[in-house]
């Protein structure tokens, strides 16, 4: 059995976030259609670009990126898609 403590876990746990978050900030991100991201304002390839380009150079600022596009634009996005569902 591995022996961990807490400040192990929470390293690994920092770690998987690292490559977790903006993975599932760029597959959400990919899954929307152009007109979802239209009716919010924001265009989906820059929307694309800047999640891969920061995930991919920046690191943990590209956590952080797209924590706040998973925070903001993809309830937005949900909200656009409930409206339209409820139409």
């Amino acid at each position: 059995m591995l022996n961990f403590g807490t400040t192990e876990l929470l390293l690994v746990a920092a770690i998987v976030a690292t490559w977790v978050v903006p993975v599932w900030a760029i597959v959400d991100a990919a899954r929307r259609t152009e007109a979802d991201f239209a009716a919010i304002g924001a265009s989906k390839t820059t929307q694309l670009v800047v999640l891969v380009v920061s995930a991919v150079v920046c690191g943990q600022i590209g956590t952080i990126i797209s924590a706040i596009y998973l925070l903001t634009t993809r309830r937005q996005l949900r909200a656009v898609e409930a409206a339209a569902t409820a139409a």
